[in-house]
């Protein structure tokens, strides 16, 4: 038996919050350190408060990687203190669901940890993050990440669909808030598709462009409790050449200067808040800090031994 540090309970809320985890995150968001990190999750896996899941390598070759999520004696922690309530469904609340898609949620998670350095370098900013993916996730937010849009044209079709995330990011100084959509893309879409109604980058490009246009997002003020003027919609891509890809599609799907684009290893080099974004798909040009030129700054996650 293991001794319950004050410590722990904040680090089950993470793995419930996030879902899975490898180790570089987990070390991110509560360790000084990977040895630390990976000698405590082993400590917490033996007690049964996390799981480990082995992490499907695709291709890659060498010592299987191993992901975390709550284990059973974890669960059982967070209801008892009142975080996780004993209503919700164990699907919700693990990582296994996600096993099919763990490269995906994982540049998401990856997404959010950059989010999150973004309040510790800039203090006077606070940022918000809202996903489907989340047992915390408020029901009333349903209108804001389900989203519903008319069809173009039609007076009675509509379309639904979830973002990967939704999140604000609000100057306390200045009081101004800006609202954004978060679209994490692994190359496995099509980018545009011969078929009608088909779940290609191309649509998703199309549905935001009437959520704009018809102000769909509005209902998001209830949530945030500020006035919202437009939004902008985020592309993070797994690589260079993906993004490029999007980038063309998005310079030629008009109005789109409210699209911008980034890739994974610029994220990691410069931070969320650098100089990595294509603006409206414009890599002919300078790439832009989705916080403006005035509060720019680099604030990439590299914590110790990471």
């Amino acid at each position: 038996m293991i001794r319950h540090k004050k410590s722990d309970d904040e680090l089950l809320k993470i793995l419930a919050e996030y879902r899975l985890l490898d180790l570089a995150q987990i070390t991110a968001l509560h360790f000084s350190g990977r040895q630390v990190a990976a000698r405590r999750m082993s400590q917490l896996v033996e007690a049964g408060l996390a799981q480990g899941i082995t992490k499907v390598q695709g291709r890659k070759r060498g010592r299987p990687e191993r992901l975390f999520t709550l284990g059973p004696a974890g669960i059982e922690r967070l209801r008892e203190i009142g975080v996780l309530p004993h209503t919700l469904p164990l699907d919700r609340i693990t990582g296994e669901s996600l096993v099919h898609v763990q490269e995906h949620h994982l540049l998401v998670n990856w997404f959010r940890i950059h989010l999150g350095q973004i309040e510790n370098d800039l203090p006077n900013l606070e940022t918000r993050f809202l996903t489907t993916t989340s047992p915390f996730f408020p029901s009333q937010a349903n209108p804001c990440l389900r989203v519903e849009v008319p069809v173009p044209g039609s007076e009675n079709d509509s379309i639904l669909f979830t973002p990967d995330g939704i999140f604000t990011v609000t100057d306390r100084d200045q009081e101004k808030t800006v609202l954004f959509y978060l679209e994490v893309d692994m190359g496995t879409e099509t980018l545009v598709s011969s078929q009608v109604e088909t779940k290609d980058i191309r649509q998703k490009v199309i549905n935001y462009q009437s959520c704009f246009k018809s102000e769909i997002y509005k209902r998001c003020e209830q949530i945030w409790r500020h006035r919202l003027n437009g939004f902008r919609l985020l592309f993070l891509t797994h690589n260079a050449t993906r993004m490029a890809e999007i980038c063309r599609l998005a310079q030629a799907m008009k109005p789109s200067n409210f699209i911008w684009i980034t890739e994974r290893e610029r994220m990691f080099e410069e931070g969320l808040a650098g100089t990595i974004w294509a603006r409206g798909g414009h890599m002919d040009q300078p790439c832009q800090s989705i916080l403006g030129k005035n509060i720019y700054r680099r604030s990439p996650v590299l914590p110790d031994g990471l």
